[in-house]
């Protein structure tokens, strides 16, 4: 091996080490974090033992009140032990209740019908998670849970290995946002946004690959792909529907063919109206008989047209509104994106999030090799692109605001996760290289990593649980 070629030759690759730090820290957290404490993961969990259990779609209930299925009592009530904890008065949980709640029996035969407010979410969001919760057959509803976490976990390293592998650049960013501690906590719960920034980043590691890499053309075996991965951003979250129209951008002499910028086109937008076709086949039928309603749904749905009215009314008002709530809530998404745990909403120390921000900056700065050079349009409009997402998430959640509130409802950090890969590309330059990056890169962030994620694991203890 020649002296050039050893200085560019990694110790260890940047997927392995990923996979590495991924599986100690996501186990760790996975047990760390109280059972069903994670955004939402009360909901997310019922939902995935009905995929696991009671089949692919949810039923509507004999009197029409209830959307989805049989569950256990043992289960629905063990579930809601762990909601509404009041961490914000400073109370922590014990390791008592844990444990005595952990020996509650799951009692499969004494069940009864139970409402889940995630019905609209299509089941593929749950898979990796709803088999976890079937090979475990009769544990306990505690362990239940621990398992679809390990479920959704490894199928989050599995992907995000194949992603950091097949990109030719930005290794280093993947790998590094990958297990910020937001990130990695993610895709430790029950949640379908373990799905969502998988598949969006999928996205921009292929988009970084056939723009990129020499030998290898966008065809339509790559167009079938981009297509699954459309549809499956689009109908499990909504708002990211713009990030896979980066594709557009592939050079044109890595298109197999002069149709495929249309037929690209066409697959983006036939992937904008899968949701309303999934909704119209699958969930329409369902929510037009539902004969009552729920809190969750009146705060998010209550003047809903009303509001949108006066958003579009008064476009230069809403932009001005919008502009105060990213001024007044820009240190709260930040911790969101970087660290704001579960239904306690507990943060990381502030200096923390400003290190890991100014890290993410830096390792952009030199993901760049000279071999690939990305013009400054391209990285531009990707960034945008991403940027844009994030303001349609801002808008949306505003327009989902009840009537007459100036500050936006419920919109937390890790609504932006998928999308900061996406602006970090703006940093991508292929004039700052540091010689011997691409061998020590990878170790260099591993270690950053480790104690990153250790000092985050012990912060967890201390955040949730009484000595």
């Amino acid at each position: 091996m020649s002296t050039n070629q050893s200085k560019q030759s990694s110790l260890i690759k940047y997927e392995w080490m990923f996979v590495a730090l991924a599986f100690i820290f996501g186990l760790m957290f996975v047990y760390q974090n109280p059972p069903f404490h994670s955004n939402d993961e009360d909901r997310h969990f019922l939902k995935a033992y009905n995929v696991a259990h009671n089949g692919f779609y949810d039923e509507l209930s004999p009197d029409s009140t209830m959307i989805g299925g049989l569950l256990p009592k043992n289960l629905y009530t063990v579930v809601n032990q762990f909601q509404g904890f009041p961490y914000q008065n400073g109370k922590k949980m014990s390791q008592k209740m844990v444990d005595d709640l952990s020996k509650v029996p799951l009692n499969k035969k004494d069940s009864e019908f139970k409402h889940n407010r995630s019905y609209s979410t299509p089941f593929w969001a749950y898979l990796p998670h709803a088999i976890s919760i079937k090979l475990s057959g009769n544990a306990n509803p505690v362990n239940l849970g621990y398992a679809a976490r390990i479920g959704g976990l490894m199928f989050y390293i599995l992907c995000m290995f194949f992603i950091i592998r097949n990109t030719p650049v930005f290794k280093s960013i993947f790998m590094l946002f990958g297990l910020m501690p937001m990130t990695l906590y993610q895709a430790s719960s029950v949640t379908y946004d373990t799905l969502l920034i998988v598949c969006t980043f999928a996205v921009l590691s292929m988009f970084l690959r056939y723009s990129l890499v020499d030998n290898v053309k966008f065809g339509f075996k790559q167009l079938i792909y981009l297509f699954i991965l459309v549809f499956l951003i689009r109908t499990t979250k909504q708002g990211y529907f713009f990030l896979p129209f980066i594709m557009l951008l592939l050079p044109r002499n890595k298109l197999s063919s002069n149709l495929m910028y249309i037929l690209i086109l066409a697959v983006c937008i036939l992937g904008f109206f899968s949701l309303d076709l999934l909704n119209s086949t699958f969930n329409g039928e369902l929510s037009s008989g539902l004969k009552k309603g729920y809190a969750f749904q009146k705060d998010f749905k209550f003047g809903l047209a009303e509001r949108q009215s006066e958003m579009l009314g008064n476009i230069t008002g809403t932009l001005g509104t919008l502009y105060q709530n990213i001024l007044h809530f820009r240190q709260d998404w930040l911790s969101g994106i970087l660290g704001k745990f579960g239904y306690s909403y507990s943060k990381m120390p502030q200096i923390f999030y400003q290190l890991n921000g100014l890290v993410l900056i830096a390792v952009a700065s030199l993901a760049g090799k000279s071999k690939y050079p990305i013009n400054n349009t391209t990285k531009y409009i990707v960034s945008a692109l991403g940027l844009l997402s994030c303001g349609i998430i801002i808008a949306g959640f505003y327009g989902f605001s009840p009537i007459g509130a100036n500050m936006i409802f419920g919109l937390q950090g890790r609504y932006f996760l998928p999308m900061i890969p996406f602006v970090l590309l703006m940093f991508y330059n292929t004039k700052i290289e540091f010689a011997y990056w691409e061998k020590w890169g990878p170790l260099i962030l591993g270690i950053y990593c480790f104690l990153m994620l250790g000092y985050t694991y012990g912060q967890m203890k201390v955040l949730f649980y009484a000595f």
